[in-house]
């Protein structure tokens, strides 16, 4: 046990949940007790995941009282080993109470299980599971391929990516398990499509107003090919320039900014489009 600065007592002073499967929800009860010669109160249990629920029975204890905390896990929520931490808010500060164990996995999954589009997920079960369908999940187009190779699985997902509007793109594989789960296993591919635009840096802070300044930035570019000819510039506020360098080097697009002192500057934000991509460039000064 672990008398804490409020005079409170956890027994246990930690909770071992032990190994378990991770569709289980496993649940434990810690005793509280208020060792001081002040009443205790408890404004708030904090927790630092959506992994766990924790009830209280009281949230004020007088002198020589206790009463119960009841943890209980979410089912899916962790996988392997674990250390997770909830706090007790009290007048006195946070108090926290840890709790570890191991979640046993129905398949493991590799290499991880989000993946970029044309990659190939392989699942290997742990026990009796086995998967019994896939399917996609609120996703773009695409097509399904699982195979079963003894006690290995292998998934992967086709879609067409140059059909795909320029962006980013998220497809959810859901896999029904047997014996019964409530809890499909979920495995996610990505995909970026079309230009993406960054200006790097994408933020500057110009703490002199006072003094005129120049600064050499960088357009960079994914997914496409950086051509200075389509870059378009919007018309700046007094005291400000940007110009763009006309060759592509390893770094980007070169691009100067200059500043002239101005009058109480404002904050600005700069668009940089080419395309139907844009990135923005934001300056700021000390308020």
């Amino acid at each position: 046990m672990i008398a804490l600065l409020c005079a409170l007592v956890f027994t246990p002073d930690r909770v071992d949940f032990g190994t378990f499967p991770e569709t289980d929800s496993p649940a434990a009860t810690v005793t509280l007790a208020n060792t001081g010669a002040e009443p205790v109160k408890i404004l708030e249990v904090v927790k630092t995941c959506g992994c766990s629920e924790a009830t209280l029975e009281s949230d004020t204890l007088a002198p020589g009282e206790t009463t119960r905390l009841h943890l209980r896990l979410q089912p899916v929520s962790l996988s392997g080993p674990f250390t997770k931490s909830l706090f007790l808010r009290t007048p006195s500060g946070l108090e926290t109470l840890a709790f570890t164990g191991t979640a046993q996995p129905r398949f493991s999954v590799s290499p991880q299980s989000t993946l970029p589009l044309g990659s190939t997920f392989t699942l290997r079960p742990h026990g009796q599971s086995r998967i019994v369908s896939a399917r996609l999940q609120n996703s773009p187009p695409g097509t399904l391929n699982l195979q079963t190779n003894g006690t290995e699985i292998t998934v992967s997902l086709a879609a067409n990516q140059a059909a795909l509007p320029a962006g980013h793109h998220l497809w959810t594989i859901l896999l029904e398990t047997a014996p019964e789960d409530p809890h499909p296993i979920r495995l996610h591919v990505t995909a970026e499509t079309g230009l993406r635009l960054a200006c790097i840096p994408r933020t500057l802070r110009i703490n002199d107003p006072a003094k005129p300044l120049t600064l050499n930035l960088h357009l960079r570019a994914s997914g496409g090919t950086l051509d200075p000819a389509r870059l378009i510039l919007p018309p700046l506020p007094p005291g400000f320039t940007l110009q763009a360098g006309t060759n592509v080097t390893p770094r980007g697009l070169p691009l100067t900014l200059t500043y002239t002192p101005q009058a109480n500057p404002n904050p600005l934000t700069i668009p940089l489009s080419m395309g139907d991509s844009t990135t923005t460039l934001t300056i700021h000064f000390p308020e």
